[in-house]
């Protein structure tokens, strides 16, 4: 039996989906000179092809396809993960999901953004993974911000508590302090 997770109702639900589409179309516009300028250096100085497309699952399972950008090499092997330039290179290869946010597929925050196989697979080895095609997935989840503070602490099943934790206790101000934690992490 599937939990009944909504609650919000039809106007918080439009309501989020207004602040969604606006703040991703201000972070579209204000990245555009970024992803601009990495977009050429991943063509020129390191002749990549700039954009990979790839397979997400979206609220109910339904798949979209959305694009990222390639992620840039790093200037070491030896640079730590946990770096600001670390964390400003993971941000430039995601941003084109603000697309996807704006097209309805995802929303700011929400779930955590599975690809179409990975999820598949999940399934059958956790079917407390059917709960969260429920929700629409999200650019910052509950687990990405969880796993900031205690990364190590983060496997697969922890993930998929810390989201079905979220859909069952979701409000408009649970995201405003998930998008302010996910900010201060940056």
């Amino acid at each position: 039996m599937l939990y009944n997770h909504d609650n919000y109702t039809y106007s918080k639900l439009f309501i989020k989906r207004i602040v969604d589409v606006i703040l991703a179309m201000l972070f579209l516009v204000m990245s555009a000179p970024a992803a601009i300028l990495f977009t050429l250096w991943m063509c020129l100085v390191h002749h990549k092809r700039p954009l990979n497309q790839v397979m997400y699952n979206g609220r109910g399972g339904r798949p979209f396809s959305s694009y990222l950008l390639c992620p840039c090499p790093s200037a070491t092997t030896e640079e730590p993960k946990d770096t600001f330039i670390e964390r400003v290179r993971h941000i430039l290869t995601k941003m084109p999901l603000l697309v996807n946010v704006v097209r309805g597929d995802i929303s700011l925050t929400g779930t955590y953004l599975y690809l179409h196989d990975e999820l598949t697979s999940l399934k059958s080895h956790y079917p407390d993974t059917v709960i969260l095609l429920q929700s629409k997935p999200g650019l910052i989840s509950p687990s990405k911000v969880y796993a900031h503070t205690a990364p190590s602490a983060v496997d697969i099943r922890r993930q998929i508590e810390i989201d079905i934790r979220y859909i069952k206790s979701r409000t408009f101000t649970v995201d405003i302090q998930m998008f302010a934690d996910y900010i201060r992490f940056i």
